[in-house]
């Protein structure tokens, strides 16, 4: 029987694998070995893996931790995670507070989360991030949002924190590469911020949307705008054009998200009893908003679209059905929404936490690491390790 070449297995075939497979198949011979860990190959898995719907990883908040799951594997046992490193009681209360791609950034901490920690759930590696201390106790928490910067020579991956400092927002960069944060100036004035909206949008890479009020009004405070920061130049550039419909905003409920690569907003319809999902089909083009769905904010739970009180797109699966994923609050139920029947059907994850008022991400899963970054298994052996010395001290004394 003839055998394919190995070129195509290389080239063709092993990208297109999920990272527990390609781990196995390193088993298979040296040469697999050496071609699966070369940096060639692992870049070629993680670019397949971002211009497709494959490898994606449903990530989902529980208590004390988090779950990953197989999002084409609903019934696949998850990898759970808890704080990747020996902690105190108050460090044990972590939060996902940005992903990037493939990877995972955790804010821990009783109280601000300032100390942060990259993973990759995939390879199960983590990094820890320097430390910022917050000495103001007056200020609000921080918000998180992280870009992958690609320019041809230096690839680098940035972390970009917001905080309230004084009447302005304090906004700082940090560069994996570096392993430096840099302040950069911000003349954004504090009460601007939308207070609930605490999640950064990336899009195409590097520019970062938040939602702000419009505080230049002082007749009208509560519309809405979409602000963005580009974090290549380290500056806010301008103001992303809402559709006109949408051109007054006030105080209902707006959420902003990527989905599929791009922008969409979630509004609250008050007049029609809906929630509307609008996607910008091109980034920063106000004539490509489009309505894509809409959802009832009815309390009736007979109703099939019972959506409760809100929801949060997550992923969206092409095809000939175009389904959207979604997270459904307070009930923390998945539903694959059929865009065409406009039916849902619960999505059945094994083990699925009890994630109330908790946000769900959909990230990639690779191959791809950061400089520096250590084994998760590592750190709990030399735990159990140091258990086991405590052990046979306490038995010494005894005796």
């Amino acid at each position: 029987m003839a055998s394919l070449p190995m070129d195509i297995i290389f080239l063709s075939i092993l990208p297109k694998l999920p990272v527990k497979s390609l781990i196995r198949f390193k088993c298979v011979s040296r040469s697999f070995l050496a071609e699966i860990s070369s940096p060639t190959f692992m870049k070629l898995h993680h670019l397949n893996a971002l211009s497709s719907d494959a490898n994606r990883l449903l990530v989902v908040p529980g208590h004390m931790g988090f779950n990953v799951y197989d999002l084409d594997s609903p019934h696949a046992p998850p990898m759970h995670f808890t704080y990747p490193k020996p902690a105190t009681f108050f460090e044990l209360f972590m939060s996902i507070v940005a992903t990037c791609e493939c990877y995972v950034l955790i804010g821990c901490g009783y109280t601000y989360l300032d100390d942060l920690i990259l993973l990759n759930p995939s390879t199960r590696t983590y990094r820890e991030l320097p430390s910022l201390h917050i000495k103001d106790m007056s200020s609000g928490d921080p918000w998180y949002g992280m870009c992958h910067i690609v320019d041809g020579v230096n690839d680098d991956y940035k972390v970009v924190r917001f905080r309230e400092s004084g009447e302005y927002m304090e906004v700082m960069v940090y560069s994996l590469r570096t392993n430096l944060w840099n302040l950069v100036e911000s003349r954004i004035r504090v009460e601007s911020i939308k207070s609930w909206c605490s999640t950064i949008t990336v899009v195409q890479n590097h520019l970062l949307n938040i939602m702000f009020y419009d505080c230049n009004d002082l007749v009208d405070r509560h519309m809405s705008r979409i602000g963005c920061f580009d974090i290549k130049e380290e500056r806010w550039t301008h103001n992303v054009q809402l559709p006109d419909s949408l051109s007054d905003v006030n105080d209902s409920h707006v959420e902003l998200g990527v989905l599929d690569g791009k922008l969409f907003l979630l509004i609250e319809n008050v007049n029609e009893s809906t929630y509307d999902l609008w996607v910008m089909k091109e980034y920063d083009v106000k004539e490509s908003w489009v309505k894509l769905m809409s959802l009832p904010t009815c309390d009736d739970p007979q109703n099939p679209l019972y959506c409760e009180k809100v929801f949060h797109p997550l992923a969206y699966r092409k095809g000939l059905s175009h389904e959207l994923l979604y997270k459904q609050d307070p009930s923390c139920k998945l539903i694959w929404y059929n865009l065409r029947e406009r039916k849902g059907i619960e999505a059945e994850f094994l083990g699925l936490p009890n994630c109330r008022s908790s946000r769900a991400y959909v990230i990639k899963g690779t191959l791809v690491n950061f400089p520096g970054g250590q084994p998760i298994k590592k750190i709990l052996k030399e735990e159990e390790e140091e258990e086991e010395e405590e052990e046979e001290e306490d038995d010494f004394i005894d005796l």
